[in-house]
């Protein structure tokens, strides 16, 4: 059977085949076929959505900084064509940003270098339009910025794994590009001396100290070698002063950009653990797992640190001491893969908000078209 034959949907596919509808209406009339055939649909059931040809650009309002757009066009895409405006949807994530929206918004990639001063992206959709378990498409909010009416639905759907319903229109609201944009690059031997730069550029923003000049911050380490990636409205020059008194072996490299970069990867990094604390904390978090020799990505605004799978049984002994301090202190562990070396249970128990959401679950899906709800997430 060819993997193509839910293009046309005569015959339902193998399990495991991708559906991708070639119209918007396409989607509702496999909703139809599925549930008649008592078949989870989404990307916990048998067969993922694959949405790539919904990709069309329904609405680009440059005067109110809006932006519509169907959610098998990629976040790649929808960035490049609000900067070419002058425009810019800050939306970033670890990685690439060649997934579909679709798969953006449905999967947990609400955190990026960005989100710390921006937030997540349900902090930037003014409308959202999904697929409910009928095949009918149902909207959430409106095309404007300014809204109040009714329940604000369409977070729900942000990370909820399609289990909900497919996500095929989406609007978010705009920023004016920034006109000028400093980066900076610093690699060291120690996580210390990078925090000091982080922390001295508050400073120097801010007479308290609490102000937060950077419009992203990432520290990352990979290969023994640790590197901390930032951008910033301030000039190059004052950028360089940051951090000069505890600076040890930092090399550096200072630009300036027309554009705000994008977060790139880091090369065969797969974390395990998301690890959430207050940014107070991260420092003494990163020395522990300095030790302990892991790949991590760290996004010490927000408090969050990504860490790989470790090996070494000694090493592991110190980990997991930290991740039950973690707990202890209020933090939050989440597990972000199967398979994880150390799988520690969050300190709180999520069944509250897993609760909440297994009863919108029953509401928007009770004879369970879209399949269960993803693991993990809450």
């Amino acid at each position: 059977m060819s993997p193509g034959v839910s293009e046309t949907f005569p015959e339902w596919p193998e399990p495991g085949v991708p559906l991708r509808p070639k119209e918007r209406s396409n989607v509702g009339e496999l909703i139809r076929q599925a549930r008649t055939r008592r078949v989870p649909v989404g990307s916990t059931g048998s067969h993922p959505w694959d949405l790539s040809r919904l990709n069309k650009t329904i609405a680009f309002d440059t005067p109110d900084m809006l932006l519509t757009v169907e959610t098998g066009q990629t976040l790649a895409a929808a960035k490049d064509m609000v900067e070419a405006e002058r425009l810019w949807l800050p939306l970033d994530m670890p990685g690439d940003s060649y997934l579909s929206l679709a798969e953006y918004l449905t999967q947990d990639h609400s955190l990026s270098w960005l989100s710390s001063r921006y937030g997540a992206a349900r902090d930037w959709i003014t409308r959202l339009t999904a697929v409910d378990d009928e095949g009918r498409e149902v909207a959430c909010g409106a095309k404007v910025v300014k809204n109040v009416a009714g329940y604000q639905w369409a977070p729900l759907y942000i990370g909820a794994g399609d289990a909900l319903g497919p996500i095929v229109e989406v609007s978010f609201r705009l920023l004016p590009l920034p006109t000028s944009i400093s980066c900076g690059q610093w690699e060291g031997k120690s996580p210390s001396s990078l925090m000091g730069i982080w922390r001295q550029g508050c400073q120097d923003s801010h007479p308290t100290g609490r102000g937060d000049p950077w419009e992203a911050i990432r520290l990352t380490r990979h290969s023994s070698q640790w590197r901390m990636e930032g951008i910033t409205r301030f000039p190059p020059d004052a950028v360089a002063n940051w951090g000069r008194p505890v600076r040890d072996q930092i090399q550096e490299a200072i630009t300036t950009a027309a554009t705000p970069p994008r977060e790139t990867a880091i090369p065969d990094f797969k974390p395990v653990h998301r690890i959430q604390v207050l940014p107070t904390q991260i420092a003494g978090l990163l020395d522990t797992l300095a030790a302990c020799q892991l790949d991590l990505s760290c996004y010490p605004a927000s408090g969050i640190i990504h860490a790989g799978p470790i090996h070494d049984d000694q090493d592991k002994q110190t980990y997991t001491a930290m991740l039950d301090m973690v707990i202890a202190k209020g933090g939050r562990v989440q597990p972000l893969r199967a398979g994880a070396h150390v799988n520690r249970q969050p300190g709180r128990d999520p069944s509250g908000e897993r609760t909440i959401m297994t009863r919108v679950k029953s509401i928007l899906d009770p004879e369970g078209v879209f399949g269960p709800l993803p693991e993990n997430r809450w």
